[in-house]
C-alpha cells in the first residue's frame, strides 16, 4: 500500500507542475490574444492542478492505520477525495460557460500572433501525453482520482484543438468564434465533472466485485482437498487495495470439527496470498456422504428449479432424516422481475412434491459472478 500511494504521489506531482506550468503560459497567451477561450484552458488547466493536490492529501490520509472507530481502515477516502475532484471540474466548468455566454453576447475582437498560437499548440501535445500517461498509471494504480485527473486531461487537449482551430478560422475568414469555442468547452468540461461524480458515487455505493477475481478466489478455494464448493462468495471493498469478503464451502457430514477448522484456516491463508483478499469468515454446508434418499430430493429440486431461467444455483443441499428437514439455498439473478415470488414458488413446489418434509430453504443474493 504504501508502495501504490508513493507512485500516486510521484504522477499527481508530475500533473501538478505541468499544470502550473500551462497555466502560467496559456494565461499569458489569453491574456496577448486577448481569447476568453485560451483563457478558459487556462483556467481548466488551474483546476487540474487543484485536482492533483486533493489527490495527493487523500491518498495521504488512506495511509492511516485502522483503529476502533474505523477497524477496516481509511482507504474509502480515495473515493471520497473523488467527490472533491468532481466537484472542481464542475465549478470550473460551469464558471467557465457564464464567461463564454457574456463573450457571446458581448463579441471582443481577438489578435492572435505567433507566440499565442505557439502555446496553445504546445499545449495539446503536452495535455494528451499527460493525460495518456495518468489513465495509465491510474488504472493500474487502481486510483479513480488519477484517472479522473487523466481523463480531464485529454479533454484539455481537446479544447485546445478547437480553440487553435477558432483561431484558424479567425485569421483566415475574419470570423470569430471565440465565445462559442469557450461554451463547448464548458460543456465537455461539465460532462467531465459529471463522468467522474457518478464513478465516485458509483464505488461509495459499492459495485460489484471484478468477476476475475471472485472467480480466481473461488478457483483457489476449490482446488483445496475436501472442498467440494465454494458459494455465497461477497466481497468488500473499503478502498483500493482493502478487500474483505466471506464464503461458504460444502465439505462431507463426516467430516470432523478440526478437520473443518484445519481447511477455513488454510482457505484464508491461500486467499490472502493468492488473491489478496482478507476472507473474514469461512462458513460452512454439510453435504450428505450416505443418503441415497438426499440424491432423490436434491435432484427433484433441481427439477423444479431448472423451470426458472433467472435461477443460477442450487447449493448448500442437506437431508436430515431424522428431523426430515431439507436445507437448501438459491441465488435468483437480479434480471428476475421478482426475486421472491420465484423463490416463494420454488418452496411452494418443492413442499407439494416432498410433502413428508419441513423445508429450509434461503434466498441467496447473487453478490459475485
Amino acid at each position: 500500500m504504501k508502495a501504490r500511494n508513493r507512485s500516486i504521489r510521484q504522477v499527481a506531482l508530475i500533473n501538478i507542475a505541468a499544470n502550473i506550468l500551462l497555466v502560467v503560459f496559456k494565461m499569458l497567451a489569453g491574456l496577448l490574444s486577448n481569447s476568453v477561450a485560451i483563457i478558459l484552458g487556462a483556467i481548466n488547466n488551474l483546476s487540474d492542478a487543484l485536482s492533483s493536490i486533493i489527490t495527493l492529501i487523500g491518498a495521504k490520509l488512506s495511509e492511516r492505520k485502522p483503529d476502533r472507530k474505523h477497524p477496516f481502515g481509511y482507504g474509502r477516502i480515495e473515493y471520497l477525495v473523488t467527490f472533491l475532484v468532481a466537484g472542481i471540474v464542475l465549478y470550473a466548468g460551469i464558471n467557465s460557460m457564464q464567461e463564454a455566454i457574456a463573450r457571446i453576447i458581448t463579441p471582443e475582437s481577438t489578435t492572435y500572433d505567433f507566440t499565442s498560437l505557439l502555446i496553445v499548440s504546445v499545449s495539446i501535445v503536452a495535455k494528451m501525453v499527460l493525460g495518456t500517461f495518468t489513465i495509465k498509471r491510474g488504472k493500474r494504480l487502481g486510483a479513480d482520482a488519477l484517472v479522473g485527473s487523466g481523463i480531464e486531461s485529454r479533454y484539455d487537449a481537446v479544447v485546445s484543438a478547437a480553440t487553435l482551430a477558432s483561431a484558424g478560422v479567425y485569421l483566415a475568414g475574419g470570423i470569430s468564434l471565440d465565445g462559442w469555442v469557450g461554451a463547448i468547452i464548458s460543456l465537455l468540461i461539465i460532462k467531465a465533472g459529471f463522468d467522474i461524480l457518478r464513478e465516485a458515487v458509483s464505488k461509495t455505493l459499492g459495485e460489484r466485485a471484478e468477476a476475475q477475481l471472485s472467480q480466481a478466489v473461488r478457483t483457489t478455494i476449490n482446488q483445496i482437498d475436501g472442498v467440494h464448493g465454494a458459494y455465497d462468495l461477497a466481497l468488500y471493498d473499503h478502498g483500493p487495495g482493502a478487500i474483505d469478503g466471506c464464503v461458504h464451502v460444502e465439505v462431507d457430514d463426516t467430516m470432523t470439527a478440526a478437520h473443518m477448522d484445519a481447511i477455513s484456516r488454510r482457505i484464508r491463508k491461500e486467499v490472502y496470498e493468492k488473491q489478496h483478499v482478507h476472507l473474514l469468515a469461512v462458513g460452512i454446508y454439510s453435504t450428505n456422504t450416505q443418503s441415497s434418499k438426499a440424491s432423490e430430493i436434491r435432484t427433484g429440486i433441481a427439477d423444479i428449479i431448472a423451470q426458472f431461467p433467472h435461477v443460477h444455483d442450487l447449493h448448500g443441499f442437506y437431508l436430515n432424516e431424522e428431523t426430515e428437514t431439507v436445507s437448501f439455498d438459491v441465488v435468483i439473478g437480479f434480471d428476475d422481475k421478482d426475486r421472491y415470488a420465484t423463490f416463494n414458488e420454488i418452496c411452494r413446489q418443492a413442499a407439494q412434491k416432498y410433502p413428508h418434509y419441513e423445508f429450509n430453504a434461503t434466498l441467496d443474493v447473487d453478490a459475485t459472478d
